[in-house]
């Protein structure tokens, strides 16, 4: 399954930890607070889902209590259906990298 995670972070710390975060288990950032990751496990999910709790967990005096991040899961049979207005260089890029095809 491919994700799609989106975040409303206040504090600029936390955001940046998020991003690191993001790029270092593969994700591909599509806007600047909108990442798209490859092909993933539950398992795997289960792990970015600690790593974002003990984040949040680390900051929790810092940030908002409006902060949040949202995982919507994409299966690989509707990612050519992504409605994409504008430069659509990173999502063509991102689906490239996993070996699909942008319509």
């Amino acid at each position: 399954m491919h994700y799609i995670f989106s975040y409303d972070v206040t504090d600029d710390g936390l955001r940046t930890h998020i991003a690191h975060l993001l790029t270092r288990k593969g994700c591909i950032r599509l806007q600047y607070s909108v990442w798209f990751s490859p092909e993933w496990s539950p398992k795997r999910l289960q792990s970015l889902h600690t790593a974002f709790t003990q984040l949040l967990v680390k900051y929790a005096d810092d940030c908002s209590t409006t902060d949040s991040l949202v995982c919507v899961p994409i299966e690989r049979n509707y990612l050519n259906s992504i409605l994409w207005i504008g430069d659509d260089t990173k999502i063509q890029t991102a689906l490239s990298k996993n070996k699909l095809v942008w319509i």
